[in-house]
């Protein structure tokens, strides 16, 4: 087989010698040929001092099954805790995720390798990770532009920017931003690594195209909704058919109604690696979240097959609560109440909102990280001035 991509955007030339086989590893079986498919960031904010999740993937080539495999892991050449994988059946590949943490800003090299088999090219890979001292989110409020809203610790900024960036104790990398609207014409939006719209009035035509261009681009964002959400604005310059970013057409704000029968939870949870976390058959996290108001999805809609909507959290009524599509090379994601608790009680002391608003952060990112892969012997273009 051809050598496999060695991750990321620092690659040697040449195969990879063979390695000596990792402590306590058993020498190759005749006609073993385990390959090291991948290896990426899987989530997470590389910023310096912040754990981030590794997903590395190994497949076996070979024509017999691949049992007690051990996988040798560096960091910046530096030995670490490996991974032990107990089975690979032929022909398939198996995923494990390990953290990594790196203190300082900087490019730093994460290795993963096998024992050396009848191929020994594709038994290591390299990753580069670009560790950061923090990035930039924008939380876009639309309080600002409402001189009669309240301020401060009452307003969707304050609990949003709470959950994304918790103090000294809790830290994720993330630097939250709360601007006006206007901002979004004015700003470098490629400079931030999510943008989140909070009960916005109403958009300039400047603001939705800079907003849309960054999302076309792999940018993510979130809307939030709330009481000073106007439906048809939302349609006509955000939604239009479909060709705009915000993810469905909206009806109106209306109240969930009382479960005249045995309670159940306001929220459900859908099956999306955002809110995998949350998944089971009860989570009292959830169960704790009431949402009295939420703005309805146009009764009848149905997105066009292509569109690629996927509901992540969902109403006991069956009404989604949280979307999202992909937008170009972006992601765009609604969640249909508000962001303070107004119409929920979901940011009020529940640890459920933090992990889907980082979970979610996530996701939005991932457009902008997306590693550049490169084949062992290829070769690399570079622009010079």
């Amino acid at each position: 087989r051809a050598a496999p991509a060695a991750e990321t955007r620092l690659v040697g030339g040449g195969a990879a010698a063979p390695a000596a086989a990792p402590a306590g590893a058993a020498g190759p079986a005749r006609g073993t040929n385990l390959t090291i498919e991948a290896l990426e960031v899987a989530g997470g904010v590389p910023a310096a001092g912040v754990v981030v999740p590794v997903e590395l993937t190994v497949r076996n080539d070979g024509p017999s099954r691949a049992r007690d495999v051990v996988v040798d892991l560096r960091e910046d050449g530096a030995g670490r805790p490996g991974l032990r994988i107990d089975d690979i059946p032929p022909g398939t590949s198996v995923k494990r995720r390990f953290d990594v943490r790196f203190p300082r800003a900087g490019a730093h090299v994460v290795e993963a390798r096998l024992a050396p088999d009848v191929l020994a090219a594709d038994d290591a890979r390299h990753l580069v990770v670009d560790v950061v001292d923090r990035v930039n989110v924008l939380l876009v409020d639309g309080s600002l532009a409402d001189a009669s809203a309240p301020a401060g610790r009452a307003g969707d900024a304050f609990f949003l920017a709470a959950a994304l960036a918790p103090g000294a104790g809790a830290p994720t990398g993330l630097a939250p931003r709360v601007e006006p609207p206007r901002a979004l014409a004015t700003l470098a939006l490629a400079t931030f690594d999510g943008v989140w719209l909070l009960d916005v009035e109403r958009l300039d035509a400047p603001e939705v195209t800079a907003l849309e261009a960054y999302a076309r681009g792999g940018g993510g964002v979130v809307f939030f909704l709330g009481p000073r959400t106007r439906p048809d604005v939302v349609n006509r310059t955000l939604h239009r058919d479909g060709a705009g970013a915000f993810p469905v057409p909206l009806a109106g704000a209306v109240d969930l109604l009382a479960d005249p029968g045995e309670r159940s939870p306001d929220v459900v949870v859908e099956e999306h690696p955002v809110v995998a976390v949350l998944a089971g058959q009860r989570n009292p996290l959830l169960d704790a979240v009431r949402v009295d108001r939420y703005v309805a999805v146009e009764r009848g809609w149905e997105p066009p097959k292509d569109a690629g909507l996927r509901r992540l959290l969902s109403l006991r009524n069956g009404a989604p609560l949280l979307v999202e599509r992909t937008f170009g090379a972006g992601t765009v994601a609604a969640v249909l109440t508000s962001a303070a608790p107004t119409w929920n009680n979901w940011a009020r002391g529940n640890p459920s909102w933090v992990v889907v608003m980082l979970e979610l952060q996530s996701e939005l990112a991932r457009g902008r990280r997306r590693a550049e892969s490169l084949e062992v012997g290829a070769p690399l273009t570079l622009a010079l001035d």
